[in-house]
């Protein structure tokens, strides 16, 4: 699974000191089920913990904090494309999706339309900034987590980092950039670079930002007669790392990128008849009850959550409630 591309070596029944390091191995041990050897209890910072042997000593995750570099997950494009022309009447002719589930390039969450809209994709490389700031709190992407340290020096592989003072200062790359602060002077050298300055690191939204640079708009050779919203997500903090369609089935794995208990929901424009929470390979673990067209999912700090639900088409005069505006 894309999931958990370059962390084979965290996931090995064996933990060695370096692995203690991975601030999610508690919950990633959990969800793929890692029979995992030694005599020790993890604690990670969504709240999973793994007990083995004797359970000495105790150990909180990250047993240091350093960058671990992660290749941010793609959807399939084509179960994307699957899911609206699931979800609607397609006529002869073509349109544009933003699969992103929140506003994006002038498109509401999810939204099929005839319009032609185009991504704008930055095409910077290498950024250098004279901040201004000696010593900033830094916040990075890590696997599944996003840490925050502070220091005069920072260095590392990731996707995006923050730097903050008074003022923030977001950086975010489409793919693993190589990071370096040093006296004040952040260079950044990636693909499809973004800058982005704010009050707080957290306004940057920087993982919709990343979302959005990996999954672009996509072309349909579908055509609804109205600009229609398909889907979307709430909270922002909420993000889809992987979506799936098979047998009217959508499957997602869903992360709560914040420090607090959130309730999510998952509204969409069909019925819901069935859904459940998962495993990792699709099977119920414990079922929800929807609300006709909307999922209620609870996900705990920084909780994966994988989620099935079986869906079917609206008939027409409900879909026409669904059109964006």
């Amino acid at each position: 699974m894309g999931l958990f591309n370059g962390l084979e070596r965290f996931l090995e029944p064996k933990i060695e000191e370096p692995d203690l390091d991975l601030e999610q191995l508690p919950q990633l041990i959990n969800l793929l089920g890692v029979k995992v050897e030694g005599d020790f209890t993890i604690y990670g910072p969504d709240g999973s913990s793994v007990v083995s042997g004797r359970g000495k000593p105790e150990i909180r995750t990250p047993l240091n904090k350093r960058v671990i570099t992660w290749d941010f997950p793609k959807i399939d494009a084509d179960s994307l494309r699957e899911i609206a022309m699931h979800l609607v009447k397609c006529e002869e002719g073509e349109s544009t999706f933003n699969p992103s589930p929140w506003e994006r390039d002038g498109m509401s969450p999810g939204e099929l339309s005839e319009r032609k809209t185009e991504s704008e994709t930055p095409d910077r490389t290498s950024i250098e900034i004279e901040s201004g700031m000696l010593n900033p709190v830094v916040h990075y992407l890590n696997p599944f987590f996003i840490q925050e340290i502070e220091g005069k020096r920072f260095e590392g592989i990731t996707h995006f980092a923050s730097f903050s003072m008074r003022r923030s200062i977001t950086v975010i790359s489409s793919t693993p950039a190589r990071f370096r602060l040093d006296e004040g002077v952040i260079k950044v050298e990636g693909k499809n670079l973004i800058q982005v300055e704010s009050n707080e690191w957290a306004q940057s939204k920087p993982v919709m930002k990343l979302w959005d640079l990996k999954n672009g708009l996509l072309n349909l050779e579908c055509r609804y007669k109205h600009p229609i919203s398909l889907y979307r997500i709430q909270p922002s903090c909420v993000i889809p790392l992987l979506i799936k369609y098979e047998d009217e089935s959508i499957f997602m794995v869903l992360e709560n990128f914040s420090s607090r208990v959130v309730i999510s929901t998952f509204f969409v424009s069909g019925r819901i008849t069935e859904a459940c929470i998962s495993d990792l390979n699709g099977n119920c673990v414990e079922s929800i009850n929807p609300d006709y067209d909307r999922l209620n999912i609870p996900l705990r700090r920084w909780g994966i959550t994988p989620v099935k639900l079986k869906v079917r088409p609206l008939p027409e005069i409900l879909l026409k409630k669904k059109i964006a505006h």
